[in-house]
């Protein structure tokens, strides 16, 4: 996705690019998500936050969960002694 452009705020529903359009059509008929991005800052990157911002009608009726994955988790591996933080 592009960096958000619309005319228009997404809580009105009117999405004038198609790319808008075509992701509107991806959310709006799913029951739930589950999105897997890697962790930037401890939360997701930059780019999902723009998907996510572009659409707001379409997110009330879905359930939305986040797996998000750091490289240092997969460095330390189930045996490490280490702490996460």
């Amino acid at each position: 996705m592009p960096h958000f452009h619309e005319p228009d705020q997404p809580i009105t529903g009117t999405h004038q690019f198609q790319h808008t359009k075509r992701w509107s059509a991806t959310i709006a008929p799913g029951d739930a998500f589950v999105f897997v991005t890697p962790e930037y800052h401890h939360s997701f990157n930059a780019a999902t936050k723009n998907a996510l911002g572009h659409l707001d009608n379409e997110w009330p009726r879905n359930a939305v969960g986040f797996v998000s994955y750091g490289g240092a988790a997969l460095r330390r591996g189930p045996s490490s002694n280490r702490s996460p933080c």
